[in-house]
């Protein structure tokens, strides 16, 4: 994605599927799914919190059919979040410039919240990426952009 924010312009529309398609990827790994379906076994194998801790641009695939859209990708550092937390799981690692402020200065909680925070803030930074590639917008677009931040972030 990368490169394609590069050398092109986007439509709101498009900025906007983006958007939605990135915030669905990260909410359905730091969602633990224990629901207990009737028709499964006991055995099931549920699925955890996984932290990506590497989200960026580059580690972000763009699919062209049938319609552009996203793919989170590059899942080398991704981990899944395990019950009890050391030390060892709140460690730099990822690329510098997506790095939480409190991860680089090693200000971090150690919460299993707190590793999820680490993610939304690089999230939050490939959004801006987004956003600055969007075409200029009149104000009725920016009421739209601004309602879709508030909807996600619940102020």
């Amino acid at each position: 994605m990368n490169t394609y924010l590069r050398s092109n312009k986007l439509s709101w529309s498009i900025c906007y599927s983006f958007l939605v398609s990135l915030i669905d990827a990260i909410d359905y790994l730091h969602f633990e799914d224990l629901s207990s379906n009737d028709y499964l076994t006991s055995n099931r194998i549920r699925k955890p919190i996984l932290i990506h801790r590497d989200i960026k641009s580059s580690n972000i695939l763009l699919k062209s059919t049938p319609n552009l859209s996203l793919c989170l990708s590059d899942f080398g550092l991704a981990k899944i979040l395990p019950p009890i937390l050391t030390p060892n799981d709140f460690i730099q690692i990822g690329t510098y410039r997506y790095m939480a402020p409190e991860l680089l200065e090693l200000a971090i909680t150690h919460t299993s919240d707190a590793l999820c925070k680490v993610d939304i803030y690089a999230l939050g930074l490939v959004m801006w990426e987004i956003v600055t590639q969007c075409y200029d917008y009149s104000c009725k677009e920016n009421r739209i952009l601004k309602i879709l931040f508030y909807s996600i972030y619940d102020f």
